[in-house]
């Protein structure tokens, strides 16, 4: 299993858009290059790490048998974000924003991530080619994120995962244990 670290790179990989919209805004509005040229190699160094991490991890660690009661698509939350990555872009109608306050917000999402088990949907994945989807164990745990490359329509199609993270598991499809 991967460590609290990875699991808080992947998670900020799946916001690395937000910088790169807020650095053409600033980039737009301010006229200078310094906070866009940031902004965009930090998210592209966050991205970088995470995948590193993510194919690097996922040879690593060991699979599991699981028995999946239910499963649930939940390929919608990349539209999510994909509405999330826009919200930079209300600071072109208002001219006013606090940046103060919205990097104590960013903060607090950041202490929310590295205080909690949450993992996020990552967009990243999804364009290539992953699924995510919501499964319960038979053990009664719930809200566990599996990865799959198939496209899954059948809950007993899953027999063994490896587990990336303490709710994030990865479909390894036919692999055996």
């Amino acid at each position: 299993m991967a460590n609290r670290v990875q699991r808080i790179i992947l998670n900020t990989s799946s916001l690395s858009p937000i910088l790169w919209v807020f650095g053409v805004i600033w980039l737009t509005q301010n006229k200078t290059y310094i906070v866009p040229i940031i902004c965009f190699v930090v998210g592209i160094c966050f991205v970088a790490l995470s995948f590193v991490f993510f194919f690097k991890g996922k040879k690593k660690i060991s699979n599991v048998v699981i028995n999946i009661t239910d499963i649930e698509n939940q390929d919608k939350w990349v539209l999510v974000f994909l509405v999330t990555y826009c919200i930079p872009l209300v600071t072109l109608i208002i001219k006013d924003i606090n940046f103060i306050a919205l990097f104590i917000l960013a903060v607090i999402i950041l202490l929310g991530m590295l205080l909690t088990n949450i993992v996020l949907p990552n967009p990243f994945l999804f364009l290539m080619g992953y699924h995510t989807y919501k499964v319960t164990s038979e053990t009664g745990v719930s809200n566990y994120l599996l990865l799959s490359k198939r496209t899954i329509r059948n809950k007993k199609q899953i027999k063994c995962v490896k587990r990336m993270f303490e709710y994030y598991l990865i479909d390894e499809g036919e692999t055996n244990v």
